[in-house]
């Protein structure tokens, strides 16, 4: 068993930090995803993770999420709808579907006009 260190987002798209033991780095990616996480990154070192940990409040990281949303995109899109919106564009492309054709495909379905015109045109 090796210890992991990794970085993830949580539906609200608050950052988390932690380590796992486990025997490689896909059970550790599977243990993140079942405890309702979106793994960014995961290093067998798990103290690169905590040194490079930046402290920032909870209201400081929701605040920095929703301006890189509105620069990003013109409109207001919700750390909650960028997850998954994100977690539906990985399960198309680990599906083996091409990456334009997915998010054709998820600006097709959005419920909101931000995300429709946040797709690729």
């Amino acid at each position: 068993m090796s210890s992991y260190g990794y970085i993830a987002v949580d539906p609200r798209g608050g950052e988390t930090r932690g380590t796992l033991e486990v025997a490689d780095q896909n059970e550790a990616v599977r243990r993140i995803k079942e405890m309702g996480l979106f793994p960014t990154r995961i290093l067998e070192e798990p103290a690169k993770i905590v040194r490079s940990r930046r402290p920032m409040s909870s209201l400081a990281a929701r605040e920095t999420n929703r301006s890189v949303l509105d620069m990003s995109f013109g409109a207001k899109i919700t750390p909650g709808q960028l997850a998954v919106l994100t977690r539906q564009l990985a399960t198309l492309i680990e599906a083996g579907m091409p990456l334009l054709r997915s998010l054709r495909i998820l600006g097709e379905q959005a419920e909101t006009r931000a995300l429709t015109e946040a797709g690729p045109h």
